[in-house]
């Protein structure tokens, strides 16, 4: 607001005039400035939009994107409006390498340090391409991470230099090391061997005079005699053969398996064929192992498994129809920490709670189902205390960061690492009053479908468990009346993906309320994942949904 400066009429004229021409300067001094200032942070705005990257800051709190630049469209083929919703830039980055990016993401900003990784993103056009992302952690005032700076750049071009050069590398690399392998040189037309080093005479059993000269049928590297004129013939014909694993009888009586790559080339005028043999026993022997491992960890983890996913009957509870649900991605795909429970919590006073929760491990395999059994019985034990979910979920977040930092490890050790970090949503229900107490961290909001025929999304947003320590919850409270329901679920349904498109949550909520008629909770759930892999043709991600319908 400009307020009047009183002038003292008094003053000589040329004071006047010297005060008139200082005060007109120092206006066009400010409006040069302004000029100055608007022209500068048009020429920072081209700078900014005129790189080759991808410039972004997001909210660590709310994981909203609040800037990005112009570039993202043409380089990530998505419209900034699509990029900016919330969670959806998470859903870009390849299925294979998200966990690990989010893992680093998220010990960058608990650690508050800048960080660099390259990743893969799946781009709005169905391209998969390769980015190098550099991130600064901004701290707020109260010493808190506030903001997350990134600029992320296409690499794919240097990508696929790097993997050309690596595969000459492995072929000139190949060349090399033949020289410690077995290596027979035959002659092309009659199949006698001409040379033979030293090694491949330790894998024969044969002395090296006793080698040369003799027919490669006669080594004895198959079965029988009709096989290696095949396999000599072949490698005349076609210049090369490869056996991965061929058994191999020496004539010290050592059994061993041997590796056979065969070429044909040029020298001195002539032409050779040039046979590698390289022992693989020991490999052979240690995949054998893993293979045996890797059922024995299977097993073990199909068995801790089984108590992640309750049993309950449809009408178990009292004034709830429940059903839950559970799909993996792929029939062969190893088990993931998916897990979803329903109990009821009784009261001193007598009356009873019934408590829902679906949850969602970082990872697949033996530690992810470790993780969840570990979660979901620690879950009981404070909802034995408190019933809070709230509450809970803070007394939950706590503990896995310590899990993660050693501090409630056995014997100095633990089988969970810093990937160890779980979404979930938990909601107390009281079914006197139909009152639902719910509280989330990191998962999909929890959904209620009116009998009326709408849904509502109940926003319980809170920080992914595993990340910061003494990170607060907050309690929504809903009421469920009679015909309505209850959907929790975890990811998978919501990025259930076709082409460049993902079903999302919305898409889910429509597929929910389309279903919403079923008369039986069980058809409604059923219905609910049927549709949606008729959207996607199959499931990238394991599939977790519980649905409670409230009854009379």
């Amino acid at each position: 607001m400009n307020q009047r400066i009183p002038i003292d009429t008094n003053f000589p004229g040329e004071i006047l005039r010297d005060i008139n021409e200082k005060l007109v300067i120092a206006s066009v001094q400010q409006h040069e400035l302004a000029e100055i200032a608007t022209k500068a942070e048009q020429r920072l705005a081209a700078l900014v939009n005129g790189l080759d990257a991808v410039i972004c800051e997001i909210s660590v709190q709310t994981g909203e994107i609040l800037f990005l630049s112009e570039q993202a469209e043409s380089i990530l083929g998505y419209e900034r409006t699509l990029l900016k919703q919330r969670g959806f830039w998470r859903r870009t980055i390849h299925p294979d390498d998200r966990s690990v990016v989010l893992t680093y993401l998220y010990a960058a900003i608990r650690e508050r340090r800048a960080h660099e990784h390259e990743f893969r993103i799946l781009t709005g056009d169905g391209r998969v391409i390769w980015v190098h992302s550099r991130a600064a952690v901004i701290v707020g005032p109260d010493d808190t991470p506030d903001l997350v700076r990134c600029i992320v750049e296409d690499v794919s071009e240097r990508k696929r230099s790097e993997e050309s050069i690596a595969q000459s590398e492995r072929r000139y690399r190949r060349l090399f090391e033949a020289a410690r392998d077995g290596i027979l040189l035959l002659d092309i037309h009659t199949g006698v061997i001409t040379e033979a080093n030293p090694f491949v005479t330790e894998l024969l059993g044969v002395p090296h005079d006793a080698l040369v000269g003799k027919e490669f049928f006669e080594v004895g590297l198959f079965a029988d005699k009709e096989r290696s004129r095949a396999v000599f013939d072949s490698i005349r014909r076609d210049h090369y053969v490869h056996y991965e694993s061929l058994p191999l009888h020496s004539r010290t009586g050592t059994d061993r398996t041997v590796e056979l790559v065969g070429n044909v080339y040029d020298e001195s005028g002539g032409t050779v064929i040039q046979c590698n043999l390289r022992d693989v026993t020991e490999r052979r022997r240690a995949e054998v192992l893993q293979a045996e491992a890797l059922q024995r960890e299977q097993r073990i983890t199909e068995f801790l498994q089984r108590p992640l996913r309750t049993n309950f009957s449809e009408d178990a509870f009292p004034g709830l129809s429940l059903v839950a649900l559970y799909e993996p991605a792929l029939a062969e795909a190893e088990v993931g920490g998916d897990f979803f429970d329903a109990f009821v919590h009784s009261k001193p006073a007598g009356s009873q709670q019934i408590v829902l929760c679906v949850g969602d491990v970082m990872g697949k395999g033996l530690q992810a189902a470790a993780l969840a059994g570990r979660l979901k019985e620690v879950l009981h034990a404070f909802i034995g205390e408190n019933p809070d979910p709230a509450q809970t979920l803070f007394r939950l977040n706590n503990y896995l960061c310590d899990i993660m930092r050693g501090k409630n490890a056995l014997d100095g050790a633990d089988i969970l690492t810093t990937l160890s970090l779980s979404a979930l949503s938990l909601a107390v229900v009281d079914p006197e009053t139909g009152t639902i107490t719910v509280a989330a961290a990191g998962a999909e909001p929890v959904a209620i479908l009116r009998a009326p025929g709408y849904a509502e999304a109940v926003t319980a947003a809170g920080l992914t468990l595993g990340i910061q320590r003494d990170e607060p919850f907050k309690n929504v409270q809903i009421t469920l009346h009679s015909g309505d329901t209850l959907i929790m679920t975890t990811d998978g349904l919501t990025e259930a993906r076709r082409d460049n498109a993902f079903l999302g949550y919305d898409g889910l909520l429509d597929i929910a309320l389309k279903n919403a008629s079923n008369p039986s909770i069980s058809g409604m759930g059923q219905a609910i994942v049927q549709d949606a892999r008729a959207f996607c043709g199959s499931f990238n991600d394991d599939v977790c949904l519980l649905l409670a319908r409230c009854r009379d």
